[in-house]
């Protein structure tokens, strides 16, 4: 590389998916000593791969950071791509492909017993959510009439069913917590962007 050309910049993501990341980069070659071990540093070098610079964000800011142009590439979960895109349609992210990195869909739950169509009908449904966009955009689909979005910053799914009718959450969470599935507001997936 030559020393006026600009690193390729790369943003990966920390916490959960760091170690499924790693394991999946390591499969195709492209080995970032430090990052699937939880070092404490947040920018690495690729091993044998000079001119690329990674740095290590949480997920969903990989989107933004691409979207401005602070980097080339990212891999980030698709629930935060698409919380991007469904607000800002014209953002230049452009999801790539999907990697190989399990994750699970992000789905709207309440109180057990009771339907969408009932808790909707009832009045202002209180909705908490991390992703308030996809949140607005599954509702409108689903003609929920009057909602009240609660931007929380984890645990959505501890609200219902006394600070809030319904959640939008991982599946995992919703069921621990012994709500009722209502409906899938995304399939998940992490993709490279």
């Amino acid at each position: 590389m030559s020393p006026e050309a600009r690193p390729a910049r790369v943003a990966l993501p920390r916490g959960d998916l760091r170690g499924p990341v790693d394991a999946h980069l390591r499969g195709v070659d492209f080995v970032v000593e430090g990052y699937g071990s939880g070092a404490r540093t947040y920018r690495f070098e690729v091993e044998r791969r000079p001119g690329i610079q990674v740095r290590v964000f949480s997920d969903q800011d990989i989107p933004i950071q691409v979207a401005i142009g602070n980097y080339d590439l990212g891999i980030a979960s698709r629930q935060w791509v698409d919380e991007l895109l469904v607000k800002h349609r014209l953002d230049s992210v452009v999801p790539l492909r999907q990697i190989d990195v399990a994750s699970e869909p992000l789905v709207v739950a309440g109180e057990p017993g009771r339907t969408l169509a009932e808790i909707a009908g009832a009045g202002v449904v209180r909705v908490a959510t991390e992703v308030p966009n996809l949140a607005a955009h599954f509702l409108v689909h689903a003609r929920v009439p009057d909602y009240r979005l609660y931007e929380v910053w984890a645990q959505a799914e501890a609200w219902p069913p006394l600070d809030a009718e319904l959640a939008v959450a991982p599946r995992s969470a919703v069921e621990k917590e012994g709500l009722q599935v209502l409906g899938e507001v995304h399939r998940g997936g992490v993709w490279l962007i």
